[in-house]
């Protein structure tokens, strides 16, 4: 598969199967970026033990209700997010997400 059609089927994914992606390739080939979540009550279960812990991940920037997408950077500090900022954010990783098929083939076709 060419890197063009890898873009191009990339696209076509909806937001939560290119975070799942994303995250895929940052959890295992990278050390220090950060990681996109969907903001739901689930998110809050899986990643806070307590609500001290949260207040000290959210600091000053607060949490907008109105992103349902909020990320995680590499020193645990919380923010919510636009999908199109989300977006932009993952197309610059888009070549080295290509350089590691062994992770994108779980979420798109090589047969295409």
């Amino acid at each position: 598969m060419t890197y063009g059609l890898f873009e191009i089927l990339f696209h076509e994914l909806n937001i939560w199967t290119k975070i799942a992606l994303y995250n895929e390739y940052v959890y295992n080939c990278t050390d220090d970026e950060h990681t996109f979540h969907r903001l739901d009550e689930q998110f809050f279960i899986d990643n806070f033990q307590s609500y001290t812990q949260l207040a000290e991940a959210i600091g000053n920037r607060g949490i907008d209700m109105n992103n349902e997408i909020v990320y995680i950077d590499k020193y645990g500090d919380i923010e919510t997010t636009s999908e199109e900022l989300a977006e932009e954010h993952m197309e610059d990783y888009l070549q080295d997400i290509f350089d590691h098929p062994e992770i994108w083939t779980n979420y798109i076709d090589m047969e295409e």
